[in-house]
C-alpha cells in the first residue's frame, strides 16, 4: 500500500524564504508541536489517500490526463494563517495561476467520483471541501502564541515578496516515513502541457486514513 497525493513541488528559493519565515516566527514565540522540515514545503492539489501498488499506475493515467487541460502558470506565497480545528499554521498561495489550481483539483475530484459510482470498484470518499490551497508550516500549533505574529508582520511581507514563481508540473508524491522521519518522494512528475479536452484513465483507491498532507 502507498500513501498518495497530488501536488506542487515549490523551488529552492521559495523553500529558503518559507524557512525564514518559519525560523522568525520561531524566534519572536511562536509555538508548534513539529515545525515542517523545508524539504516537506509542497501544495497539496488532491489527497488520494491509501492505494494498492497496482492502483498507482490508474493515478498517474488520471493526471496525465489532467495536466494535459492545463498550461503552465503562476503563484505567489504571501501572507500566514491558521486551521484552528486541526491547529496547521499555513502560508497562503495566491496570485493568477490559483485557478488552474482549482481546475486540477476539479478534475481529480471528478475521476475520483467517477471511481465511487463504479459498483465493481473499491469504495472510496471523495473529499467535497474546496481547494483552500497553502503550504503547511508547522502542526500542532499553540494557536494563542499568534499573538506574536503582529510584531514581525512586516519581516515576513519582506521576505515573501510578492515575486510568482513558475509551475510547469504537477507531482504525484508518496508519503513515507523511515527511521521516524516523513518524506514526500516523487512517483512520477507530468510536464502541463496545455488545454486539450477529455481525462481518460482507470483510477484505484481505498479509503484514505486522513486528508491532510
Amino acid at each position: 500500500m502507498k500513501r498518495l497525493f497530488y501536488g506542487i513541488e515549490l523551488d529552492d528559493s521559495v523553500r529558503s524564504r518559507l524557512a525564514q519565515v518559519a525560523a522568525l516566527l520561531r524566534g519572536v514565540g511562536v509555538v508548534a508541536g513539529n515545525w515542517s522540515d523545508p524539504s516537506l514545503y509542497h501544495i497539496t492539489v488532491w489527497f488520494i489517500g491509501e492505494a494498492d501498488d497496482g492502483c498507482v499506475h490508474g493515478w498517474r493515467q488520471a493526471g496525465e490526463a489532467v495536466v494535459r487541460e492545463v498550461a503552465p502558470f503562476q503563484l505567489t506565497v504571501s501572507g500566514l494563517g491558521s486551521f484552528a480545528r486541526s491547529r496547521v499554521l499555513w502560508a497562503g498561495v495566491g496570485g493568477p495561476g490559483v485557478s488552474a489550481l482549482n481546475q486540477m483539483h476539479a478534475a481529480l475530484k471528478d475521476a475520483a467520483r467517477r471511481l465511487a459510482g463504479d459498483p465493481g470498484g473499491p469504495g472510496i470518499r471523495v473529499d467535497s471541501r474546496p481547494l483552500s490551497p497553502h503550504v503547511t508550516l508547522a502542526r500542532k500549533l499553540d494557536t494563542a502564541s499568534m499573538r506574536h505574529l503582529r510584531s514581525v508582520e512586516g519581516r515576513i511581507a519582506s521576505l515573501l515578496g510578492t515575486d510568482p514563481f513558475f509551475v510547469d508540473h504537477l507531482t504525484l508524491f508518496e508519503s513515507v516515513r523511515s527511521h521516524g522521519r516523513l518524506a514526500y518522494p516523487a512517483v512520477a512528475r507530468l510536464p502541463l502541457s496545455g488545454p486539450v479536452p477529455g481525462a481518460q484513465g482507470q483510477i484505484c483507491t481505498r479509503h484514505p486514513r486522513g486528508s491532510s498532507v
